[in-house]
């Protein structure tokens, strides 16, 4: 059964929900209701089948075409520019290793803040309990009982009492601060020390993925002979490949950057992965990334 027969099958099935209220009576309309649902599903099955032979028919040919001897499509076979894009971007994971993430970064501005925000209350309530202590040791005792200033006595003895508590924390407070705006310090010295460099790999790895890309693309917009390590991982491209590509383009970056040549297996050997802690943390999170349905959703460190 093809598309056409299948949109008039569906439009059979609307007309007879469409004239069913019309002329037919209660009883009737039950079981007329329990066909067409019975037609429906019947119709999602056989929209099923049809998909799912589709599939297997463009596996058989492909694979037909690799016994007749169709030449499959070179996508780990790139130039020297592309390899040089490859060894620059490397080297991005381990220099965003030395720096302090968005989250931390935030952390510790949020715990400088509230630390000064604390020691500028402490030296305000200082301040007051001064002001009072000196107003009160130069007014004579006589005017002290007038009326409105036994307040002022009060006033100072709650602040002194404040200040009691406030000096057991304000060395602590003060030294959370200090620490805080040292590391946000070292933080920005070594932002400015590695700059160039990180934007150069931010750049060379945008380039290599839009190379590859531009690939990959390109072997799927002419329906070349895929290579088995792809589509044993990721399945031939369905009909809309956007979030495939991406998918494939991140798993041939991979292997381009470090020179994977496997036929079948797309990442080659879990034990390579281990040579380099930001390839391990690649080739994890790739395991991953390659069977996840959905908008494809790029490494943290791009």
């Amino acid at each position: 059964m093809d598309e056409g027969e299948l949109d008039q099958l569906r439009d059979d099935v609307d007309q007879l929900l469409r004239v069913q209220e019309d002329f037919y009576g209660p009883g009737e309309r039950d079981q007329l209701r329990k066909e067409v649902r019975e037609l429906t599903e019947r119709l999602a099955d056989v929209e099923s089948v049809v998909t799912d032979l589709e599939r297997k028919l463009d596996r058989v040919q492909r694979r037909s075409a690799r016994v007749t001897g169709m030449e499959v499509v070179d996508l780990d076979g790139v130039g020297a520019e592309t390899r040089r894009l490859a060894e620059v971007a490397e080297t991005l994971p381990t220099m965003r290793t030395e720096l302090l993430d968005e989250f931390a970064r935030a952390k510790l501005e949020r715990a400088a803040a509230a630390a000064a925000q604390w020691l500028a209350h402490y030296d305000a309530e200082l301040e007051a309990a001064l002001e009072l202590s000196e107003y009160l040791s130069s007014t004579p005792a006589i005017l002290m009982a007038a009326k409105g200033r036994p307040g002022r006595v009060t006033e100072f003895r709650n602040i002194h009492e404040s200040l009691l508590g406030m000096n057991l924390d304000r060395t602590g407070v003060a030294e959370d601060e200090n620490r805080a705006r040292a590391a946000l310090l070292a933080d920005d010295a070594t932002r400015e020390r590695i700059e160039p460099r990180l934007r150069a790999a931010h750049q060379s790895a945008r380039a290599l993925r839009e190379r590859l890309r531009a690939s990959v693309n390109a072997a799927v917009s002419e329906d070349c002979l895929l290579p088995k390590w792809i589509e044993e991982t990721l399945g031939i491209p369905p009909s809309d490949p956007t979030q495939w590509i991406e998918r494939a383009t991140e798993v041939l970056a991979y292997r381009v950057t470090y020179r994977v040549a496997d036929p079948l297996d797309p990442l080659g050997p879990a034990r390579d992965a281990t040579q380099s802690p930001p390839r391990e943390l690649w080739h994890r999170w790739l395991i991953d990334a390659m069977y996840q349905r959905g908008v494809f959703q790029p490494p943290a460190w791009l």
